[in-house]
């Protein structure tokens, strides 16, 4: 189960955040001002020196009263395209997956001035990240169900969201068929499951059959495919 994606503006009554630190110590956001009274934060920057390399992250553990974790990811010198912003939402996931059952991302347009919806494409990061595949074997023990995200336009992040959200479960698909094993994922069960999904929606499906592949010429398509 992926994990559940909202956007809010607010970040009132949260107690586990997600920062981004630039490279010369500068939190995007300032929503951690209100959390750095004692400089706990601003400390914890300067030490491990987390803003310095993209992806390096800091977990700190009830750093304050009211908050239980908060998560410092650092954006180094790196241009910050659309890709960049997918991979620092899958980091914040990996960081808190485990930790605690919700959190927020705060983030602002000063993330990156490449990506047209920052929101959204943290959200697609995060929600491709917290794939698992646990039909065969219990939990991995994620706690982390929910994950807000921090936008100035809740609309058009919405509006964004559902339309990669379909992407990212047709990318959750594509996994969980490649990870069945092959008594369970052969040609004629997947065939079925191509009907099964396809169809509903308006897809045309053509099954063929091992004769028609053969008389088609390919012969190492159906040599793979017993």
């Amino acid at each position: 189960m992926a994990v559940d994606i909202k956007f809010v503006q607010s970040v009132d009554g949260v107690r586990s955040y997600v920062f981004f630190v630039k490279k010369d110590g500068t939190v995007i956001g300032d929503a951690y001002k209100a959390l750095d009274a004692s400089g706990g934060i601003t400390n914890a920057i300067k030490l491990s020196n987390c803003g310095e390399k993209f992806g390096k992250s800091v977990l700190l553990t009830a750093p304050m009263d009211g908050v239980d974790y908060v998560v410092l990811i650092g954006l180094g010198d790196k241009n910050i395209e659309q890709k960049c912003v997918e991979a620092l939402g899958g980091i914040a996931y990996s960081k808190l997956e485990k930790a605690c059952t919700d959190a927020v991302i705060v983030a602002d347009a000063s993330l990156s001035s490449i990506c047209d919806d920052i929101a959204s494409r943290l959200a697609y990061g995060a929600y491709l990240k917290s794939w698992r595949f646990n039909k065969y074997k219990p939990s991995d023990n994620a706690k982390l169900s929910t994950l807000s995200i921090v936008s100035q336009d809740e609309n058009k992040s919405s509006g964004n969201w559902n339309r990669l959200k379909n992407i990212a479960d047709g990318v959750n698909a594509a996994r969980s068929l490649v990870s069945e094993p092959a008594n369970v994922i052969y040609p004629e069960t997947f065939a079925q499951y191509a009907m099964q999904e396809l169809l509903p929606v308006g897809v045309k499906v053509t099954v063929y059959d091992k004769q028609q592949i053969e008389a088609m010429g390919m012969g190492a398509f159906a040599g793979v495919s017993h």
